[in-house]
């Protein structure tokens, strides 16, 4: 742990810091409401899609796959294999190094290590649901 704290600590800077705030610009900004703007054209209006549903149990989830077409769940996989795939990390690293930025290089009043774990976990926790949301459909 004491090896990762260190290794994070030495490559955090303002660059990589922008880089990934950038990236979750275009990110949040363009390219996930591309994708839902594509998933309501090729879907319908009426179709729900899970990754924009909030809060949903297995019963749901099997009727929205029986509510979609074939090209609803083809256009539906390869958003989730792509872009779908490139936000996790994108935020997960953006969050990640946000932490460290601005509470490890600054004064880490109660010193913990290991607060940008919660961003890796996030960024596991969305790499899960999409690899098995693509297993079930």
């Amino acid at each position: 742990m004491n090896r990762l704290h260190a290794f994070i600590l030495r490559i955090t800077h303002v660059y990589v810091w922008g880089f990934f705030f950038l990236a979750y610009v275009a990110m949040a900004g363009y390219f996930m409401p591309r994708a839902a703007q594509t998933l309501k054209s090729t879907c319908g209006e009426s179709v729900k899609v899970p990754d924009v549903e909030i809060g949903y149990n297995a019963k749901e989830l099997r009727e929205m796959i029986t509510f979609m077409n074939p090209d609803c769940r083809r256009e539906y996989l390869f958003i989730s294999a792509v872009t779908d795939s490139f936000y996790p990390l994108v935020y997960g690293f953006f969050f990640l190094f946000s932490a460290v930025y601005l509470y490890y290089k600054n004064a880490n009043p109660f010193g913990i290590k290991g607060l940008y774990l919660i961003a890796l976990a996030a960024m596991v926790t969305d790499f899960a649901e999409n690899a098995t949301l693509r297993f079930i459909i």
